[in-house]
């Protein structure tokens, strides 16, 4: 079983969480940023874990032209999306739906929100004014911290290992 997790990242949130996950995965895996994978890379594996953060409500744009690009490879793959971002209670799969092609979306056996957090220090300047402005708005309105969910990213991996082994199971 080859395995590969893809992920885009802006300020190093979604890199973290990529490798929390490949860290916890029972089964060994490939980790690549987006910009560094190519369609031959794709072909070699049998399942394709993509995280992206969000942006005022879609995944990031690097994400969003990959997958576009390597639709036809993806559709062909058993895929699982988790995703980066500030709110707390998430509509995932309607925020992945309105990211990538329902082709796509209709083989991802997993999806998750993970949570996240603000990296000022890794952002441009524009970036830190916004991140500053959206962190403001929701400890007013939420009072809740923006962090990243652990117990998120374990129900995540767990999904993935649960949808691994009926693979396995079916192919005994």
């Amino acid at each position: 079983m080859q395995v590969l997790l893809v992920y885009t990242t802006k300020t190093g949130v979604t890199r973290d969480i990529a490798h929390m996950i490949s860290r916890k995965l029972k089964t060994p895996l490939c980790l690549k940023c987006e910009k560094d994978t190519r369609a031959e890379d794709l072909e070699v594996f049998d399942h394709v874990i993509i995280g992206a953060p969000l942006y005022m409500g879609h995944v990031r744009k690097l994400m969003r032209n990959f997958v576009y690009k390597h639709r036809d490879l993806l559709k062909k793959k058993h895929l699982y999306m988790f995703v980066v971002g500030a709110d707390h209670d998430l509509d995932v799969e309607k925020y992945l739906r309105m990211s990538f092609p329902a082709s796509v979306m209709d083989h991802v056996s997993v999806m998750s929100h993970v949570g996240g957090e603000f990296r000022f220090e890794n952002a441009s300047p524009l970036g830190r004014y916004i991140m500053k402005t959206v962190s403001e708005e929701k400890m007013r309105k939420d009072k809740r911290e923006v962090k990243i969910k652990e117990e998120s990213i374990d129900a995540f991996v767990q999904g993935i290992e649960h949808h691994f082994k009926k693979e396995t199971d079916s192919q005994d």
